[in-house]
């Protein structure tokens, strides 16, 4: 499942709020935030992705193990 239900739920509510806003300035202030959310989202949309990948492949991005000598 992924992380990132919440952020674009947040986007979205930032575009209902901008589609009702009647001040440009807020407006536009509204869709940047919404562009920020989505751009969030696809960042860890990216993350899970290549973890995903990497899980797959059989080996995984965390620190390298350490054998006993």
């Amino acid at each position: 499942m992924s992380l990132t239900g919440w952020y674009h739920q947040k986007a979205a509510q930032c575009a209902r709020m901008a589609k009702d806003s009647a001040d440009p300035i807020k407006r536009a202030d509204l869709l940047k935030d919404r562009k920020l959310w989505l751009e969030l989202a696809g960042g860890i949309e990216l993350h899970e992705r290549n973890e995903f990948e990497a899980i797959n492949v059989g080996r995984t991005k965390g620190p390298l193990k350490k054998y006993p000598h």
